[in-house]
């Protein structure tokens, strides 16, 4: 899989490898044993809304060894504002996968809420303004609520093209 002219082909002895790419926990891990013999290979995972993104550095969650870590974070730093060691590789993959699990839960919640409130004669405004004063405030109410659910405007890549 990872033969050919591809990277496995190319690295050299010592070198640390450190992959930015989208893929399967399971193919991280597995690229990561067949760097072993000649390289160090760390795994980061972007976590921060679009929007935020273009505004700051986004927020990166690394698997690593402890070791390979400490060595790479200044160097990640560069690039992102919040590092967090989560492990070994592929726990950067499974802290990220985890963490949209629970905005899209957030974000299912507060879809349902704003519905409830139609139905009931609240205004979904008012009621995610109210929200956001409490316990219930969040990222996902203020992002997706505020920007998406209240508006019904869901941007998509053709919609929005600068946001891919």
């Amino acid at each position: 899989m990872f033969e050919g002219d591809g990277i496995l082909k190319n690295i050299r002895e010592r070198q640390v490898v450190v992959d930015l790419g989208t893929s399967s926990v399971s193919q991280t891990r597995d690229f990561a044993n067949s760097c072993r013999p000649r390289a160090h290979h760390g795994r980061t995972r972007r976590s921060r809304a679009r929007g935020r993104r273009r505004r700051r550095y986004p927020q990166r969650d690394v698997g690593a060894t402890p070791r390979l870590y400490a060595a790479i974070e200044p160097l990640i730093r560069c690039f992102a504002t919040d590092v967090t060691h989560c492990g070994d590789v592929g726990a950067g993959q499974v802290t990220k996968i985890l963490n949209n699990m629970v905005l899209f839960e957030t974000v299912n919640a507060l879809s349902e809420a704003v519905a409830v409130a139609k139905h009931n004669g609240v205004d979904p405004k008012l009621l995610l303004d109210t929200l956001s004063k409490g316990s219930a405030d969040s990222f996902a109410l203020r992002n997706h609520g505020m920007n998406a659910i209240v508006p019904v405007f869901f941007p998509s890549a053709r919609s929005r093209p600068n946001m891919r």
